[in-house]
C-alpha cells in the first residue's frame, strides 16, 4: 500500500527483526543516480526513506546496516526488486535515521 501510494517516509516502530515487507519498501525505492555509472555508494537515490524507532541496542544495529541477503534474495525471487536494486541494497543501510525511545511500557 505504502509503494502504491507513493509513501516517501515511513516510521518503522516497535520491529524485534526486519520483516520482508520493511526491506522491500526501501529497497523497492532505491536508484542508480546517474544511469551510466556503475553501482557504489555515491551513486545510490533512495526514493523510500526509513525512521527506525528504537529502544535496545541490537535493533538499532539492524536498521544501520544493509537489508539481510537473505531477505534480498527472496525479493528478487518474487519479481520484487530488480537485480540492480539487489546489489546497491547491500551497499545502504535499512534506515536513514534513528530515533530513541526508553521503555514505552511506562
Amino acid at each position: 500500500l505504502l509503494l502504491k501510494r507513493d509513501v516517501r517516509v515511513v516510521e518503522a516502530s516497535a520491529f524485534m527483526q526486519l520483516t520482508y515487507d520493511v526491506v522491500r519498501y526501501r529497497v523497492a525505492g532505491l536508484f542508480k543516480i546517474d544511469a551510466s555509472a556503475g553501482i557504489n555508494d555515491k551513486n545510490i537515490g533512495m526514493k523510500n526513506k526509513i525512521i527506525a524507532k528504537i529502544s535496545r541496542t541490537e535493533l538499532a544495529e539492524m536498521f544501520i546496516r544493509p537489508a539481510p541477503e537473505f531477505w534480498l534474495k527472496k525479493l528478487l525471487a518474487n519479481g520484487d526488486i530488480t537485480s540492480e536494486q539487489h546489489e546497491m541494497a547491500k551497499l545502504v543501510p535499512m534506515a536513514d535515521d534513528v530515533t530513541v525511545e526508553s521503555d514505552s511500557g511506562g
